[in-house]
């Protein structure tokens, strides 16, 4: 095999010589604070995986170097050489690499070992394949590829190729044209099933690749590398004083010197405040070194968010974790908890990184991700660190979380190191899907075993089968609250009756306007009680969003406001202080419409409210939004159905009297054990239907499933602008001080993304689509960071967007109204 790589181009300025070196260099920077997670892999790998049988972890990391080594070694196409060096016509297939790189890896795997054993050269091929063929977008599966026959016929055309090109010999190309052969006999025998952590193993060195090539790729020096790999991924959360923080908060310095003890029971407290301090009790003396899940199931209202740190405080006091990453299931529940975070606990702001949805990569006409490594700059240096996970403490939502940790896509695959002895806290988990209730588990503990993850999880309700969990993963699975305690914890006086459940007039409805006037009758039954404030909940924003607006028109002497999870984290949050507002003046007349987004732990004190029906969850949720501090008597909510397509997640549940009975008894476990049973999910069966994809590293379903929402309902942070304002958007970057060091330029890049926030707006992936494809949003770009301008001022303003403001804050919100032009 012939390959100059100081004669090949990597990029336009760059061999394939240099670049190659610099990603060894970084990659090596990686794998030397590595050496535990490559000791377990080693022990949970197969030995057919290894040839040298005698020095595993040797070989393993010799492997990973080989990944990085020959991943570009494809653009010695000669094509590829004539595209980077200046000639653009050059069409997509023809300046192809990657695959051509698989190929040249598996030329000289064959060259230094030809006596491999088949499973070994099997299993070698299928991770490599997976990484080096999918370093650009996605990991790639092997088995369809290699056992189709026009795929095969391909494969062969490739081998041919390079044989052409004088990349390989003539005996090097049969030696991989047999080889070929032999992995589609290999792909159908059933040892290729025997070896679960391969997938979870092509994750690791995926996310190894793709860091250290936007590192090589990018403005940072050389001089640099070691304290960028440090600075990303290798933060200690023991050297900012957590723990010590933790404990000098003045919640928990009650907590600690009050009386209250954790043998006592929760029938036993008289007052809120009793039971919030035994609930942290209880849950810091759960604390077990050998758990590596911990299930905090808890009323609303019980403090459960705040009381999951105590389990973070024990793990970091036991030098268990170096990383705290909390992930809520929108911004709004957030912006709340960085509050407790930086003003209560008084982490400092240095410390804690909030990750959303930034778009991080250059995106082609389709909004999808372009094929360019992302080119990481002092403008953008803190878009980077973000999707890294990079400091002590990481707030992010569900989405961005399982996004790195599933780790199929290449941004992704940026946060996948940082899960290393992370502990992950995850409120809030009754929102995901159901498919999530029941797969996730084993998922969580493959990172456990070879990454050292811990994870803590709060919820109001438990929405899985509580006997199948222990079943299955009993020994490294432990719910804070032994049985009897989470029966006495949900039937205390204090969490019981704060607010009833009942079903509403009529229990399904088709038409708002029908909805409206028996909401706003039962209204005014509700002022004659006494009562003033409100709150209605539907799941979908525009039903939402209309019905607002009919309330808005008809109500007079009311306040009435409008929340959904796509208003601006300030306009949100001055929303949010409005309402606490009005809960502390019992007099005020207000009426809050909104999404679901007010399910996550919103404190709102409301009087009465109005929900529709998707989940037991959800309505638990919202009862935790009325009588907060339980000092009234006789608050409530009535529930209804809506007359629409079910989602899948909701389609195993029914709504009935009897529910409402056992939602009033808070017999969650029933509700659960009930519905499993009814529906016949079977947990062992899905997560033995999860390990197959594990052993045959089927990428495309694993992610599939592995999906918390789908695509067109995800959100994304854009930079957006009107036309005549982009020059004080650029002005904004150009203007950004220059820095020496990389600190100094993570520090810069942060407080120009200060500087950017009143050009972000959240819109969905659907919606961004869409104003691409018609032309309405126009692509740029500048010093790496993406945004839009804006084509048609009038169209848009009146069809694509809606304004709100409040108190001088604007929010805008995407708008579908373009659709019907």
């Amino acid at each position: 095999m012939k390959i100059e790589t100081s004669e090949l181009w990597a990029k336009p300025t760059e061999t394939l010589e240099s670049h190659t070196t610099k990603i060894v260099s970084i990659g090596e920077m990686i794998l030397k604070r590595l050496d535990t997670v490559l000791g377990n892999f080693v022990e949970v790998l197969e030995d057919d995986f290894f040839i040298n049988k005698e020095n595993k972890k040797k070989e393993l990391h010799s492997f990973i170097v080989e990944m990085l080594k020959f991943h570009d070694y494809g653009k010695v196409n000669p094509s590829f050489q004539e595209f980077i060096s200046g000639n653009k016509t050059i069409p997509d297939e023809n300046k192809e690499h990657s695959i051509y790189s698989f190929y040249i890896w598996s030329v000289n795997l064959l060259n230094e070992h030809p006596k491999m054993d088949n499973a070994t050269l099997l299993k070698k091929v299928l991770v490599a394949y997976g990484i080096i063929a999918g370093h650009h977008g996605q990991l790639k599966s092997l088995e369809k590829r290699f056992s189709a026959k026009d795929k095969i016929v391909q494969n062969q055309i490739y081998v041919f190729t390079l044989n052409k090109w004088r990349v390989i010999n003539q005996k090097e190309c049969n030696g991989a044209l047999q080889m070929l052969d032999q992995v589609k006999k290999e792909i159908k025998k059933s040892y290729f099933l025997e070896d679960g952590y391969l997938l979870t193993l092509v994750k690791l060195i995926y996310s190894i690749l793709v860091n250290s090539d936007s590192i090589a790729s990018s403005e940072i020096s050389e001089d640099d590398y070691e304290i960028a790999v440090n600075h990303l991924f290798f933060r200690d959360i023991g050297n900012i004083g957590f723990s010590g923080s933790y404990n000098e908060m003045s919640t928990i310095k009650k907590v600690n010197e009050s009386p209250v003890h954790s043998s006592q029971s929760f029938s036993e407290m008289r007052t809120m405040n009793e039971l919030r301090t035994l609930v942290n009790k209880k849950v810091k003396k759960s604390y077990q070194p050998h758990i590596d899940i911990y299930i905090l199931e808890s009323p609303v209202g019980s403090g459960k968010t705040l009381s999951s740190l105590a389990l973070v405080d024990e793990l970091v006091k036991d030098k268990q974790v170096k990383k705290l990453i909390n992930t809520f299931p929108l911004n709004s529940v957030q912006s709340q908890y960085v509050k407790t975070i930086k003003e209560d606990i008084r982490i400092k702001e240095d410390f804690v990184n909030v990750v959303n949805s930034e778009s991080l990569f250059g995106m082609d006409k389709n909004n999808g991700e372009s094929d360019i490594p992302f080119q990481i700059n002092q403008s953008n240096l803190w878009l980077f660190n973000r999707t890294c996970l990079s400091n002590e403490i990481i707030i992010t939502s569900h989405v961005r979380f399982f996004e790195s940790f599933t780790c199929i896509k290449r941004k992704g695959a940026l946060g996948f190191l940082s899960l290393m002895d992370a502990v992950v806290v995850i409120d809030e988990f009754q929102n995901y899907r159901k498919e999530y209730w029941y797969q996730i588990w084993g998922e969580l503990l493959k990172l456990s075993r070879v990454l050292g993850t811990k994870f803590v999880f709060t919820t109001g309700t438990m929405p899985t089968s509580q006997k199948q969990l222990e079943e299955h993963f009993g020994e490294r699975v432990k719910k804070v609250f032994l049985p009897e305690e989470n029966e006495q914890l949900f039937k205390s006086s204090l969490t019981k009756n704060r607010c009833k459940v009942e079903l509403f007039v009529r229990i399904k409805y088709d038409d708002l306007a029908v909805l409206k006037d028996d909401i706003l009758t039962d209204i005014k039954i509700r002022e004659k009680e006494g009562w003033n404030q409100f709150i209605i909940c539907m799941s979908f924003v525009d039903q939402t969003k209309n019905l607002y607006r009919m309330i808005q028109e008809e109500m007079e002497g009311y306040s009435i406001y409008y929340l959904c999870g796509r208003h601006s984290t300030e306009y949100k949050q001055k929303l949010i202080d409005k309402i606490k507002k009005h809960n502390e003046n019992p007099t005020d007349k207000v009426i809050l419409v909104t999404t679901k987004t007010v399910e996550c732990g919103m404190d709102f004190d409301f009087d009465y409210g109005y929900k529709e029906f998707d989940r037991f969850d959800s309505v638990e949720q919202l009862l935790g939004r009325i009588n907060r501090s339980n000092k009234k008597v006789g608050c409530g909510v009535k529930v209804f159905l809506w007359d629409r397509r079910k989602l899948e997640d909701e389609k195993v549940f029914t709504f009935d009297q009897e529910i409402v009975d056992l939602l009033n008894e808070k017999e969650f476990i029933r509700l659960f054990e009930k519905l499993f049973d009814d529906n016949r999910i079977d947990i062992k069966e899905t997560t033995d239907k999860m390990e197959q994809l594990h052993k045959r590293c089927d990428f495309e379903q694993y992610y599939e499933l592995m999906k918390v929402i789908i695509d067109e309902d995800l959100t994304t942070d854009i930079y957006w602008m009107l036309p005549g304002v982009e020059g004080d958007f650029i002005s904004k970057i150009k203007n950004s001080p220059i820095a020496e060091n990389y600190p100094e330029k993570v520090q810069n890049s942060i407080l120009l993304r200060k500087k950017l926030e009143s050009f972000k707006m959240t819109v969905t992936n659907k919606w961004l689509n869409e104003m691409i494809l018609r032309e309405q949003l126009v692509i740029r770009e500048f010093k790496g960071i993406n945004y839009f301008v804006v084509a048609d001022r009038k169209f848009f303003i009146d069809n694509c967007i809606e304004k709100y403001i409040l108190d001088g804050v604007i929010s805008y919100v995407e708008s579908k109204q373009f659709l019907d032009q």
